[in-house]
């Protein structure tokens, strides 16, 4: 199964799931409930959440599970970093000690490694994959900083739109 197949799937049932919890509400848990100011955050959000699902799964197809996750644990200091940034709350010297003393921990993992381990259910890496790995965290991060930012918008109203974008990113990327 490739990964298209499989982000197509999963946005498939998890819409279909979405979808049948908000039953008979859907007009006022999908449409009501998203004011007119929310709409470009959602729409970020949306992007962000299919993009991100896609990325996760591909990088899986070229780096070691381990890899891709310790990667994506990079994503609580993104949030650190976007929040003092975009939405302007404060860090003590000591995280923003603590912030490089991680980088630099993460770093070293991602560049040194075993050469013993068998890759030979990976494919060769080119910059593409690497580039979508790092950006990860960092997507991951800014979808989290606009859900704050959207703090009235129910959760269920924004989980099922990630969840249609991915669906229809993935059949749209399947059918071109």
């Amino acid at each position: 199964m490739t990964v298209l197949q499989f982000t197509f799937i999963r946005g498939l049932v998890s819409l279909i799931l979405g979808l049948l919890w908000s039953s008979g509400k859907l007009k006022k848990e999908l449409v009501d409930c998203i004011d007119r100011s929310n709409f470009p955050s959602l729409a970020f959000r949306c992007l962000q959440g299919a993009l991100s699902v896609y990325i996760s799964f591909m990088c899986v197809k070229y780096f070691d599970v381990s890899t891709v996750g310790v990667v994506c644990s990079l994503t609580p200091l993104f949030v650190c970093i976007l929040a003092y940034f975009i939405l302007g709350e404060r860090m003590s010297r000591f995280e923003q000690l603590s912030i490089l003393f991680i980088v630099a921990a993460v770093s070293l993992v991602m560049l040194g490694g075993d050469s013993n381990v068998d890759t030979s259910q990976k494919e060769e890496v080119g910059m593409l994959p690497l580039i979508a790995l790092l950006s990860q965290p960092v997507l991951l991060a800014s979808g989290i900083i606009t859900m704050r930012k959207m703090r009235r918008l129910p959760e269920t109203c924004a989980s099922t739109y990630c969840n249609l974008s991915l669906f229809l990113l993935s059949f749209g990327v399947m059918v071109a």
